[in-house]
């Protein structure tokens, strides 16, 4: 599954209106979690977030709304403008890592693929 894929995927499912400037996706990395660094102008604007469990072939999708208050709970990187958000991987449980955020109320739906 890539990226774009994902994107016409969940559009068509979820009716929402993701598109490679507004979303940012995690496939399981080398440690066995997910790690984004979506770069801090995005509170901004709508953010999406992708969590692509290629074990369970499901793509968890997050929505948060622009300027929301959950931003300034994010961990920001000191070298770049970015934030460093990392989950364990699992298809109930939506906790960033790092400041301990629960994400759940962001949650939009999920897609299943083969």
């Amino acid at each position: 599954m890539t990226k774009d894929i994902a994107i016409k995927q969940i559009n068509n499912k979820l009716n929402l209106n993701l598109n490679s400037t507004n979303t940012n996706w995690s496939n399981i990395n080398s440690n066995g979690i997910w790690s984004m660094e979506p770069n801090c102008a995005r509170k901004k604007h709508k953010l999406y977030l992708l969590l692509n469990n290629n074990r369970s072939k499901k793509i968890h999708v997050f929505e948060i709304p622009a300027n929301h208050a959950v931003y300034d709970k994010f961990y920001i990187r000191n070298d770049r403008n970015v934030y460093r958000l990392l989950f364990n991987v699992g298809d109930n449980d939506f906790i960033e890592t790092l400041n301990h955020i629960n994400l759940t109320n962001f949650y939009k739906g999920l897609i299943d693929y083969l």
